[in-house]
C-alpha cells in the first residue's frame, strides 16, 4: 500500500476525525465509529501495520493510525529517502 492509500484509507478511520475541528466533525467520528466498513478498514490497517519489521516505522505508521493527535499531513511529501 502506497503512502496515498494509507491517506485515503486513515481518512475513514473513526479517530481522523477527532483531530480536527469544524461543525460537524464531533458527529461525523461518533458515526464513523458504529459503521462496520469504517471498523474494519481501521482492523485490516493495524494489522498491516502490526507487520512492518522496522520497529521504528511499526511505531510511528501504528502512532499515525492509532493516535487521535498524531499529524500526519505534514508528513505527505516525505520521500522515501526521509
Amino acid at each position: 500500500m502506497n503512502f496515498r492509500a494509507f491517506l485515503i484509507m486513515l481518512s475513514l478511520s473513526p479517530l481522523s476525525g477527532l483531530a480536527q475541528t469544524g461543525v460537524g466533525n464531533s458527529a461525523a467520528a461518533a458515526l464513523s465509529q458504529k459503521s462496520p466498513a469504517v471498523q474494519t478498514a481501521q482492523s485490516f490497517l493495524v494489522s498491516q501495520a502490526q507487520k512492518l519489521q522496522d520497529s521504528n516505522l511499526r511505531n510511528q505508521t501504528l502512532d499515525a493510525i492509532a493516535n487521535p493527535a498524531t499529524c500526519v499531513v505534514h508528513r505527505a511529501n516525505l520521500t522515501p529517502t526521509r
